[in-house]
């Protein structure tokens, strides 16, 4: 074909069609292009074969999510004419763009070409942002242009990815829980869904779970077993079998590791992973039995047995079990027990323990059996396993065995080996007594023993005192030849020295002796010794050191030993006659003590013994005195003591009575009357007591205190009580002259007070009351006068007032009772009779005041006191026994009472008391029948009210 000069000369190109097919179109004109030193160009010719246009075409790049842009473009020509050009786009080669999921096809089906001018026109094509990694090699699609009557014009649009690639994970459903059919499912999952196919491969590496046949799991073969993702998917798994192995695993929970690995271009690093499965093991601890296919017996010969040991089922661990023997669980008659470490060997806990390996179900346990040449029954013992580890025992756990004997023997002799026991020195010590037979026996060997006394002589021990009898029954195991049983010794302190001088070993005997011997010869009767390991006694003689007291005590004087002996010891017993107490009664506070016996025996097995003496007590105060005494054993007890020298002991006699008091008596005077200053003396001395006694006035207890004017003076007196003298003695001190002055005044005092000499004894002061005086004005005419027979009356009873007043006058007594504060109240009226006389009684049981009164004139006051009388009886109820009995004259409670007893020609105090609440002492003794006492009871006075204390009659007594 030939082509227009004009064209060529213009366009600088040779304008020529290619036909065929667009690969080949495309290869040859390049080809003609390079052979004319052209760039490609395409030319179209119009229907009318006019100048054919040059369309170009262009290539377009996006990423995924924005949009191609091809650009058909054509250069300004006059010769340009219209044409159509139809447009295609296709998926490009691979990686090719897919339409619908990388883009949208929405390219016209043509587009026009006209005019002369430039020409160009965008062709956009969406692409989609599909959130899949699609590789670092863009996707293609191919734009083709075709003109009308022209070659078509391909163009490429290269579509970038913009996702970056998946990550990956594997997981597992762990735990999974071992059974039949059980699977750990391994997921493989893309974080985000990928282009391409995801092959992950995967290995397992063992943990604490085991893999192979009939274990844990079944292990996973890298070269097969894989999960592929599809492409677009992002998830898949694959099983792995988990085993139901019937074992106890090491652990209750066990795992195993699976790796994965995946190809690093399609995946983000790291390519490598992995995931852990744990089993959860379901079987449980295995049981441990004895085999029902063990021997239940075995002869001697034999020399061992083995026990078939099984488990249930295996484990991963090792089990351990130990097998003990003991008595069997059922008693076959004629056979006798089986002796571990004797019959059988019996060795440590830890060398009897069977230990089954891992997965291992079956052992023996080995028991050696002793073939001795011993006559014996068959013998039973019984097998039981125990303390199991990793396991549990089962139900057949038990066992018993024959040991099947092929000897004979004879009987072994039972004798006692012991020969002597220690003693102790105190309580029950259970000692060991051994028997022995002169030779094992194959059999249980069983024979009755008693503990008795040997017999009656001094040597021989005495049961419950030395020992404690008993009986029982000793049985000895088979092979063995020794066996013991305790007997209870009494231990104690005592010396039971059987010789004088140095004899042979002392102690006791006591007898074992056998009966009913079962498999052996009684041997004879044994006697063993109770070894004495108690020292000669020594000789404690102690000081004693005791009150006097009031009344005649035994005292106890005791001899002491260190320790017991066996045998009585004698001492003599006697006064050093080197103390200051005196044994005889030559005086005041003499007779202070009486010798009793003059042996002291401690009896046999005690340790002491006692002396007796009479301590004479009194209530004489005295020095502290002492009595000497000494003590000797006799020529028998020589040889039993430590030593044989005399002891001395003193017996201190503390005094306990105080030094005698002196009470000054309050009395009472009237103006113009001489009162008698007295005293009275508590408690008795046997050494005399001085004091000197002063009169002043003074106020006592509220009284006005008397002038000098008021009395007259005896000045200091001195005073002596002598030794002996009673309690309750009246001491006159002075009489005191009470001036009768005319001044009108009340009641005055005089204080009497002394100081004893030398600082023994006490003095109490009194008082001298002036009663209250009208001024002593004389009588004045037709007063009566007043008057009494007896100032002080005895006891309780009429006190009589007499007097003269003016005939036929009615004259008032009045009176109030001593140390009362009240005014003298009338007590009764009488008339007086022709010649003036009145008498008045009135009964009195205190000291009292009396005046009497005509109208108004007033007679003196007149002081009448009561002395006491007391009541005393003393008789003997009943043999041996005699009751004092004091009542007081006036009768009242409280009242001090001394009784007192004719003794060595004079008056001794023996009891002193108070007067209960109905007024009444009382006092019983005993004393030996036939003994006569004489007695007397003083009841003391209360001179602030009156009363005088007195003496009572004596009465005697002889007890029954």
């Amino acid at each position: 074909m030939r082509y227009p000069q004009a064209h060529a000369a213009k366009s600088g190109s040779i304008p020529f069609a290619l036909r065929g097919p667009r690969s080949m179109r495309k290869v040859l004109s390049v080809a003609v292009a390079a052979a004319v030193g052209l760039a490609p160009t395409v030319m179209f010719t119009s229907p009318a074969y006019a100048d054919p246009a040059v369309i170009q075409v262009s290539t377009a790049t996006a990423t995924e999510g924005g949009d191609l842009q091809f650009t058909i473009t054509r250069a300004a020509s006059p010769d340009n004419l219209a044409v159509s050009v139809s447009l295609s786009l296709a998926p490009g080669e691979a990686p090719a763009a897919t339409a619908g999921s990388d883009y949208v096809n929405s390219v016209p089906s043509s587009v026009s070409v006209t005019g002369t001018g430039a020409f160009s026109r965008t062709i956009t094509v969406r692409t989609i942002d599909d959130a899949l990694f699609e590789g670092s090699t863009p996707e293609t699609v191919v734009l083709t242009a075709t003109p009308a009557g022209g070659s078509a014009i391909e163009k490429i649009g290269t579509i970038n990815d913009n996702d970056d690639a998946p990550g990956y994970t594997i997981t597992s459903n762990s735990p999974v829980t071992e059974a039949n059919g059980a699977k750990a499912v391994i997921t493989a999952k893309l974080d985000a869904p990928s282009a391409f196919e995801t092959v992950v491969t995967l290995s397992t590496t063992p943990g604490t779970a085991a893999t192979g046949a009939g274990r844990d799991y079944t292990d996973i073969d890298p070269d097969h077993d894989t999960i592929t993702i599809a492409p677009g998917k992002t998830s898949g798994t694959l099983d792995i079998p988990i085993g139901k192995d019937n074992t106890r695993d090491s652990a209750e929970t066990e795992n195993f590791t699976v790796n994965a690995s995946a190809e690093a271009a399609k995946v983000a690093a790291p390519a490598n992973t992995s995931a852990q499965v744990s089993i959860v093991d379901i079987d449980p601890l295995p049981k441990v039995d004895i085999d029902d296919s063990a021997e239940t017996d075995g002869s001697e010969a034999d020399g061992s047995v083995a026990v078939p040991l099984k488990l249930s089922h295996a484990s991963d661990k090792n089990v351990t079990v130990r097998w003990d023997a003991g008595a069997p669980a059922a008693k076959v008659e004629g056979h006798e027990p089986a002796t571990p470490g004797t019959d059988f060997a019996y060795p440590a806990s830890t060398q009897r323990t069977v230990t089954f390996l891992p997965r291992d179900v079956e052992e023996d346990a080995s028991i050696s059996i002793t073939d001795d040449s011993l006559f014996e029954a068959d013998e039973d013992f019984g097998i039981s396993l125990a303390s199991p580890t990793n396991a549990e025992l089962g139900t057949e756990s038990k066992l018993d065995f024959t040991i099947l004997d092929d000897d004979s023997g004879e009987k072994p002799t039972v004798t006692i080996e012991t020969a002597s026991v220690d003693e102790g020195n105190a309580g029950r010590t259970a000692r060991t007594i051994t028997a022995k037979l002169d030779k094992p026996s194959g059999s249980p060997v069983k024979v009755n023993y008693t503990v008795e006394a040997s017999g009656t002589d001094p040597e021989d021990a005495s049961p419950v005192k030395d020992f404690v009898a008993k009986t029982g029954t000793l049985t000895f195991p088979a092979g063995s030849t020794s066996q013991t049983f305790t007997v209870d010794i009494v231990g104690d302190t005592i010396d039971e020295q059987n010789t004088t001088g140095d004899g042979p070993v002392d102690g006791e005997f006591f007898k074992v002796d056998f009966s009913g011997p079962v498999n052996v010869l009684p041997g004879s009767a044994a006697e063993i010794l109770i070894k004495d390991d108690d020292d000669k006694p020594k000789v404690t003689f102690d000081d004693i050191k005791l009150p006097e007291g009031n009344a005649t005590t035994a005292v106890l004087v005791p001899v002491k030993l260190s320790n017991a002996s066996s045998h009585a010891l004698t001492f003599e017993f006697e006064d050093a006659g080197t103390g200051t107490a005196q044994s005889t009664d030559t005086g005041v506070g003499g007779g202070d003590y009486t010798m009793g016996g003059a042996t002291i025996v401690v009896r046999p097995e005690t340790t002491s013994g006692f002396g007796v003496m009479l301590l004479n007590g009194d209530q004489i105060n005295e020095m502290d005195e002492t009595l000497n005494l000494s003590l000797t054993p006799d020529s028998d007890s020589d040889d039993y003591l430590y030593s044989s020298a005399e002891e001395t002991a003193t017996v201190s006699i503390d005094n306990d009575d105080k030094a005698p008091e002196l009470k000054i008596n309050d009395v009472t005077g009237q103006e113009g009357e001489s009162v008698p200053a007295t005293a009275t003396v508590t408690g008795v001395s046997d050494q005399p007591m001085t004091v000197t006694v002063t009169f002043a006035g003074a106020s006592v207890k509220g009284a006005k205190a008397a002038d000098a004017a008021d009395f007259t003076n005896p000045g200091n007196q001195t005073i002596t009580v002598d030794p002996g003298t009673e309690p309750g003695s009246q001491i006159p001190i002075a009489d005191v002259l009470l001036t009768d002055d005319e001044a009108n005044e009340p009641n005055e005092t005089i204080r009497v007070s002394g100081t004893s000499l030398g600082n023994f004894g006490t003095v109490l002061e009194g008082s001298v009351t002036i009663a209250a005086s009208d001024g002593g004005k004389p009588e004045e005419p037709g007063a009566p006068t007043i008057t009494t027979p007896a100032a002080a009356i005895k006891g309780a009873g009429n006190a009589t007032i007499s007097g003269k007043a003016k005939a036929g006058a009615t004259v008032d007594l009045w009176g109030a009772p001593f140390g009362s504060d009240a005014k003298p109240a009338k007590i009764k009226s009488v008339v007086a009779n022709s010649s003036g006389a009145y008498t008045f009684t009135h009964k009195i049981s205190q000291g009292f005041i009396f005046q009497t009164s005509v109208g108004e004139l007033v007679s003196k006051q007149l002081a009448v006191r009561v002395t006491q009388v007391p009541a005393l009886t003393a008789t003997s109820p009943s043999k041996g026994n005699f009751t004092v009995t004091v009542t007081g004259n006036p009768k009242a409670a409280g009242q001090d009472i001394l009784v007192q007893s004719w003794v060595s020609g004079e008056w001794k105090t023996v009891y002193k008391g108070k007067t209960a609440g109905n007024g009444v002492y009382s006092i019983s003794k005993k004393l030996t029948s036939g003994k006569s006492l004489t007695f007397r009871a003083f009841v003391a006075g209360d001179t602030g009210v009156g009363i005088l204390g007195g003496w009572s009659a004596s009465k005697k007594v002889t007890v029954k």
